[in-house]
């Protein structure tokens, strides 16, 4: 209150009928600090500045009332100091001194380097501290109401942003708020992951074909994640295998990557190591494609016509811009991503390719004719089209896919796995997802000789 303002008065009275009384500030603990008015006995604020509820509640005032014979009596009358909000809670700041930064690897819960502080001079006034929910930014993650501390919510992604502004309310519990913004840079410490492998033909597939298996990118066939990765390819004329990561990568020097950088092997059964690759990487879209000159399977030596291939690639060999080896550990028929619990990690990516095998189960047999002969005359953009059954990928399916089957029948994967940087791997005869009862009508001398040569080896 200023200095002047009424905070009560005095009344006194007198025996004798029309003396007049006076009052007078004689002591107490507001003595200096209040005034009492001689003829009304008004009390009023003579220094303000002292009114301070937070460190004094109240004052007492002794007032001596004289009437005309000098007559006096004495009473002693607190003066209560309520408190009244003096200020608001102050815009936020960084008490904390370390860097406000994270790494796009941090689990929820780990603290960015922000400790948001405010304060309301009040006492009696308390802070707490929000993120305004609804803003992109501010969704990423949490803050501590008591004490302040901002944390992650869950992994970042400094590839798609290298750093994320923050709006932090403080809120006194006298109503009054005040806001502040922080910056967080995000730190790349994670390596590219692998997101897809695609096959394709640039000698049998027509673009019809490209653009109905794979419309967002015309590239190829999107080979299937999980349980349905090893199920065989039934293509002819793959001669192309397009891997596509999540973000830019260049070589171990930072360079852009070509052939003699051999960052990817290809081993099969068949063929045994590939040798050195002709790679061509596209820097936009992130995609490395592996070039073969001879398609895949492209001759065979019956009874077997497919292939079982194993893609490699060392993560000493790839990085991205800012050093991260490359995160490629791959669990063959479970992965959806590369490196989904690792940080790194070289890519061991399993295939099969078995030209004709309609059904996909590694082995052709007169029931993939059948199926073929089920879409003829079909079309990408008209009829009972299988993708499966278009063997040559020209986006029709006709009288040469049904003969290419048929070219095959008979035939299946070979046994064992392909080699790998380490070593060779043992080829065993074994026929992958047979249907037998089928191989046997169909082709019983064949099947009883072709094991008979394989127990005699």
């Amino acid at each position: 209150s200023p200095n002047g303002t009424i905070v009560g008065d005095i009344v006194a009275s007198d025996a004798d009928p029309g003396d007049s009384l006076t009052f007078e500030l004689v002591g107490g603990t507001g003595q200096g600090f209040f005034s009492v008015n001689p003829i009304t006995g008004e009390i009023a604020v003579t220094n303000a500045s002292v009114l301070d509820a937070e460190t004094t509640t109240s004052f007492t005032l002794e007032i001596e009332v004289t009437d005309e014979a000098n007559a006096t009596a004495t009473a002693t009358m607190t003066i209560n100091v309520t408190d009244i909000n003096e200020s608001g809670a102050t815009a936020p700041i960084d008490s904390d001194s370390n860097d406000n930064e994270i790494g796009d690897s941090a689990v929820a819960g780990t603290p960015v380097g922000i400790t948001a502080e405010s304060y309301d001079t009040d006492a009696s006034d308390s802070i707490t501290y929000s993120l305004e929910t609804g803003l992109a930014d501010n969704d990423l993650f949490a803050i501590d109401p008591v004490t302040g501390i901002v944390t992650v919510v869950g992994p970042l992604d400094a590839n798609s942003a290298s750093s994320h502004t923050i709006e932090v309310t403080a809120t006194s519990t006298d109503g009054s708020t005040a806001t502040q913004q922080f910056t967080i840079d995000v730190l790349d410490e994670t390596g590219p992951q692998i997101t897809s492998v695609k096959v394709g033909s640039t000698t049998l597939w027509k673009p019809a074909f490209i653009q109905y298996v794979d419309p967002a990118d015309n590239l190829g066939y999107e080979i299937p994640t999980g349980p349905d990765q090893l199920k065989t390819l039934p293509w002819f004329g793959i001669n192309r295998i397009y891997i596509s990561f999540s973000e830019h990568i260049v070589n171990s020097l930072g360079q852009t990557i070509d052939d003699a950088d051999e960052v990817a092997k290809l081993f099969s059964v068949t063929v045994g190591d590939y040798g050195l690759l002709s790679v061509e990487y596209d820097d936009v879209d992130y995609v490395l494609t592996i070039k073969l000159n001879t398609p895949i399977s492209d001759t065979f030596t019956s009874p077997f016509s497919g292939d079982k291939l194993r893609i490699w690639i060392d993560d000493a060999k790839v990085t991205d811009v800012a050093g991260n080896p490359l995160n490629g550990t791959w669990d063959n028929g479970v992965s959806e991503n590369s490196g989904e619990n690792t940080l790194v990690g070289d890519f061991d990516y399993r295939f099969n390719v078995m030209p004709g095998d309609v059904s996909q189960n590694g082995v052709v047999q007169s029931s993939d004719r059948t199926l073929t002969l089920a879409s003829t005359t079909s079309f990408t953009f008209f009829g009972p089209y299988n993708k499966f059954a278009d063997v040559d990928g020209s986006g029709s399916i006709v009288s040469n896919d049904s003969t290419r089957v048929l070219s095959r029948t008979t035939t299946f994967l070979p046994g064992g796995e392909p080699m790998g940087p380490g070593g060779f791997a043992l080829i065993a005869a074994a026929i992958v997802g047979t249907d037998s009862e089928e191989l046997k009508s169909d082709h019983k001398v064949l099947r009883q000789e072709t094991f008979k040569r394989f127990d005699n080896k």
